[in-house]
């Protein structure tokens, strides 16, 4: 009796087994380990250069915009090296800096609120925490911006785009950023 209770018992596992793979197969899932970050390739958004462990990556929605559209932006940034990181989080302002060249290859101009945050990048800092990354990890709990609400960029024609993050090692870049602004 428990021989056959044993053969019904390995005859529902292949069943099952069979089962599982079929479905993977239909509806493409995958049993795969999460890959880290810094090991991945389908990425298209290149990072910024290191600096000391660090990279950073901006990117849009989309790559042009309407004199209108909001321009929103997110940011990343990764511990590209072998040992953990610390990020600094005490708003966006005081550690991060957005540089923007307009269509004429010099700095966009800031509305009154762009130059009110611009203001506060390597400024004091009076609510400062670090947030630890493990080698490949990345934070992305940055605030999405919208550009226009601190920069002018309404003019037709391309305006590049960096981010600027620094704390207590040389300013991390991101990529630089097109952006294309239509009539």
């Amino acid at each position: 009796m428990t021989n056959n209770r044993a053969k019904r018992f390995a005859s529902f596992g292949w069943r099952l087994c069979a089962i599982s793979i079929v479905n993977l197969a239909i509806f493409g899932l995958s049993c795969s380990a999460p890959v880290n970050d810094s090991t991945q390739t389908a990425d298209p958004v290149q990072w910024g250069a290191m600096q000391g462990g660090l990279q950073s990556k901006i990117y849009a929605d989309q790559p042009a915009f309407s004199a209108a559209d909001p321009i929103l932006v997110h940011y990343s940034i990764r511990n590209a090296s072998n040992e953990p990181k610390k990020v600094w989080h005490n708003g966006f302002w005081p550690s991060n800096r957005i540089d923007v060249t307009d269509p004429t290859g010099h700095p966009a101009a800031f509305t009154r609120k762009g130059e009110a945050n611009r203001k506060a990048f390597g400024g004091p800092v009076e609510k400062n925490f670090p947030v630890t990354l493990q080698p490949g990890q990345t934070d992305e709990d940055f605030p999405v911006l919208n550009l226009r609400d601190y920069l002018v960029m309404d003019a037709p024609g391309e305006y590049s785009v960096q981010y600027t993050y620094q704390q207590d090692i040389g300013p991390v870049i991101s990529n630089p950023l097109k952006i294309i602004v239509t009539k």
